[in-house]
């Protein structure tokens, strides 16, 4: 299991840490889904009220869909220091830790952060020689993160696809993604 405190490398990176999802995380968690979203949302019609009331809307959804169907789950608030700064959501089973969500608010990302908590669930699931898996839009700029640290594509499901470090039943392969032309 992924201790609370996530071990350091040999960067200058400030402690990391997780805690358990609070009643009163829900501002946080919020604000943060609609950071992760708004380029999405530019695209819809409507006044700020509107698009606000949308994102309250999704973000139920989804908090509701990721507790109901992985109530065995661990979900977790990921602090620098005290400073809340992202979610991670795992369900561990003994062959296989499937991250359910991973998420850094937009001013953490790209600082090494998150390549540090997944290579902590890889030596955690190395350990027992298990999986670790994740699945993640096509166009989401961290499938290079994960093809990065060995996660190759399983399956696609629409604009989803499931990858897995290390693959048991595949080799490990980069995602092909459309070209554009």
């Amino acid at each position: 299991m992924l201790e609370k405190r996530i071990p350091e490398e040999k960067t200058a990176l400030p402690e990391l840490s997780l805690r358990p999802v609070e009643e009163g995380d829900t501002p946080f968690l919020r604000e943060m889904f609609g950071d992760t979203r708004a380029l999405e949302v530019t695209y819809l019609e409507g006044s700020e009220a509107d698009k606000q009331a949308f994102l309250d809307l999704q973000f139920a959804l989804q908090s509701r869909s990721y507790w109901k169907n992985n109530p065995d789950g661990r979900f977790d608030i990921i602090l620098l220091g005290e400073t809340p700064i992202g979610r991670l959501y795992v369900n561990r089973s003994p062959y296989n830790i499937h991250i359910i969500d991973i998420t850094l608010h937009n001013r953490y990302q790209r600082q090494g952060i998150g390549s540090r908590i997944l290579k902590s669930l890889q030596n955690e699931a190395g350990a027992f020689q298990g999986s670790l898996s994740i699945m993640v839009e096509d166009f989401n700029p961290a499938v290079k993160l994960y093809e990065r640290l060995g996660f190759g594509a399983v399956e696609t499901h629409g604009v989803h696809i499931q990858m897995r470090w290390p693959s048991r039943n595949a080799e490990p392969t980069p995602v092909t993604r459309p070209t554009g032309d």
